[in-house]
């Protein structure tokens, strides 16, 4: 085993029993150590970028939410965002009362000659 893969590692940062196994072993436990090592920075390094494309998700839906609150008009925003500890989910409605009313008016004329032609 080279000097230069132990230097690596503090002698408190290896376990009691890794001094009791042959020179074989002992490279196998400091390769899989460093293979382990690598895996968590990869994994915690994708959690910070996930939580970074987040962030700009959320800001664009804040930019949304500000831009349809300007128009006036009725809407409906629903968007996941993956973060890094997991996913939130946004449902955002809002709008102007005095648009939905004849929204939701014209809606119910159309239905009702719909059913009207059907029956």
């Amino acid at each position: 085993m080279s000097h230069n893969e132990l230097s690596r590692y503090e002698s408190q940062d290896l376990p009691t029993f890794f001094w009791q196994l042959n020179e074989e072993e002992q490279e196998k436990y400091l390769q899989q150590m460093t293979r382990d090592e690598l895996e968590a920075r990869k994994n915690a390094l994708e959690k910070v970028q996930q939580s970074k494309i987040a962030e700009h998700d959320l800001a664009v839906v804040q930019g949304n939410i500000e831009a349809m609150d300007t128009s006036k008009k009725y809407y409906e925003i629903y968007q996941k965002v993956k973060t890094g500890s997991g996913e939130v989910e946004i449902k955002v409605q809002g709008g102007d009362p005095r648009f939905i009313v004849p929204l939701v008016g014209a809606a119910s004329l159309v239905l009702m000659g719909l059913l009207y032609f059907l029956l």
